[in-house]
């Protein structure tokens, strides 16, 4: 298997989330309901193969408090992963990129002041929640 995650990895862009987070489902709502490209897949950080991909990006797999962007080997997460994926996605969500042009400590101070309550503000749910995939190969699991 780390030979084939060594692959999607380097081959793939990936989008790595919280499954039981609510604000990050809806996160994957939107990249769902705008990547018409279907540039990017998915994978909650909770199945085997988004800790085998958070391991292989050097991340811890448990509280992890972030979203993950794996781009073609190229790891990006906090602000910076989402407004790359921005950039993937159909105007008007992708002139949202434009805010890279702020320093990254300001985009991941914000980040982090959200990501860390995110379930006190948003809620979770008791297990991963299961999407509904626009195409068969959306979601890595």
């Amino acid at each position: 298997m780390k030979k084939n995650i060594d692959e999607i990895a380097k081959q793939q862009r990936i989008v790595l989330y919280d499954g039981k987070c609510k604000l990050c489902n809806s996160w994957v709502k939107l990249i769902i309901r705008h990547d018409k490209a279907q540039q990017i897949q998915l994978a909650a950080v909770q199945n085997s193969v988004g800790k085998a991909l958070l391991n292989w990006a050097g991340l811890p797999e448990e509280e992890i408090h972030t979203l993950v962007l794996i781009d073609h080997g190229k790891v990006s997460i906090r602000s910076a992963a989402i407004l790359r994926v921005m950039a993937y996605l159909p105007f008007p969500w992708r002139a949202c990129a434009a805010l890279r042009l702020f320093p990254r400590p300001v985009g991941d101070f914000f980040y982090d002041a959200v990501a860390k309550r995110r379930y006190q503000i948003f809620g979770q749910y008791n297990q991963v929640n299961a999407l509904q995939a626009d195409h068969p190969h959306r979601f890595l699991s």
